[in-house]
């Protein structure tokens, strides 16, 4: 399980046609084993 979580947070995670990667967590967001994460779209942008 531990190598499978590492593996997702390092490359990222796939869902669907779109590439996950982590942007950012706060303390209180590790505490309840939550982040952000954010893909981009067709064109490449991120926002």
């Amino acid at each position: 399980m531990e190598e499978v979580v590492k593996d997702k947070l390092k490359n990222g995670l796939v869902i669907g046609f779109r590439h996950y990667k982590i942007l950012a967590s706060s303390s209180s967001q590790l505490r309840e084993h939550g982040l952000w994460m954010y893909a981009k779209d067709p064109n490449g942008n991120t926002a």
